[in-house]
């Protein structure tokens, strides 16, 4: 529960919202946030956004693998579904941070 937090806690931290999560016991879980429009071309019709995909899986006795997805989508009209068009490195290095600050708080108490 703790990684399963933290790793909620971070997603908030770097501005995004959840919008879907699902989880098998302590197994392994998938955290998904809602697209955030960084660049709209409305003359032209066209958008850019990011968003943040995050796997928990338990890797042993108290051990987990942290897997984050940081991406950049495109879509050309505002009624199009969004594509994938690559990595977002900045945003996981965000990311990798606030789950840290995130992990050292509550493994050190405060």
């Amino acid at each position: 529960d703790a990684v399963w937090q933290c790793a909620s806690e971070a997603i908030e931290v770097v501005g995004y919202t959840i919008t879907d999560s699902s989880r098998n016991g302590d197994e392994e879980g998938l955290i998904l946030t809602d697209f955030k429009i960084v660049k709209q071309d409305a003359f032209n019709e066209e958008a850019e956004a990011l968003r943040i995909s995050v796997r928990v899986r338990r890797t042993g006795e108290k051990a987990y693998a942290v897997e984050v997805a940081p991406s950049r989508f495109q879509r050309t009209y505002t009624r199009d579904d969004w594509s994938y068009w690559k990595k977002e490195p900045e945003l996981l290095k965000s990311f990798e941070q606030a789950l840290g600050d995130a992990l050292r708080k509550r493994y050190r108490g405060g």
